[in-house]
């Protein structure tokens, strides 16, 4: 007789259970990971980093003009704010904004507050703390109403008509050119 040991008899193993494809996707993703190329995540050694230029300076907008007419409201910048003027004024107004021409040039602002302005607008520019600022305000929109017009307030006329008249053109001084 040989000794011979019997191995013990065994169970048969279980039967492993179907995996189910979600079990499938999740063992495969540690291996396509491992497999994916580095050369996004990592630059090539051989090459060394270059520095990336900095960002270009965003425009940056220059400081608002003093006077700015658009449309038909002039629009100025004070310390206490911007202020809107309407250039726009109805018939009646215009001609009292033609009569303004006959005045001193230093009686022309109030003229302009007074009669000219809507009060709520002529209340505005009396209370502002800079009455220079409110003196220029005042003018400016006096010329724009004037260039809406093709005319302007307190520009001087000439004292004498002119020496000769302009309805055709001057005789010439000079002698002619000879060719």
């Amino acid at each position: 007789m040989t000794d011979q040991t019997t191995p013990a008899p065994q169970s048969p193993a279980p039967a492993a259970a179907p995996q189910t494809s979600y079990e499938q996707y999740r063992e495969a993703i540690p291996a396509a990971l491992a497999a994916a190329p580095h050369a996004a995540s990592a630059a090539p050694e051989s090459a060394p980093e270059e520095p990336t230029p900095p960002p270009a300076p965003k425009h940056q907008p220059g400081p608002k003009p003093p006077f700015l007419v658009i449309g038909s409201s002039l629009y100025c910048q004070t310390e206490e704010g911007e202020k809107v003027l309407d250039l726009r004024l109805p018939i009646p107004m215009l001609e009292k904004f033609m009569e303004a021409q006959e005045l001193e040039e230093q009686k022309i602002p109030r003229y302009i507050i007074d009669e000219l302005l809507p009060p709520a607008t002529g209340q505005m520019l009396l209370n502002m703390l800079d009455g220079a600022k409110a003196f220029a305000i005042v003018m400016t929109w006096a010329q724009e109403v004037g260039a809406r017009l093709g005319a302007s307030l307190g520009e001087s006329r000439g004292s004498t008509g002119a020496s000769e008249p302009t309805a055709q053109p001057s005789a010439p001084t000079s002698a002619p050119a000879t060719t």
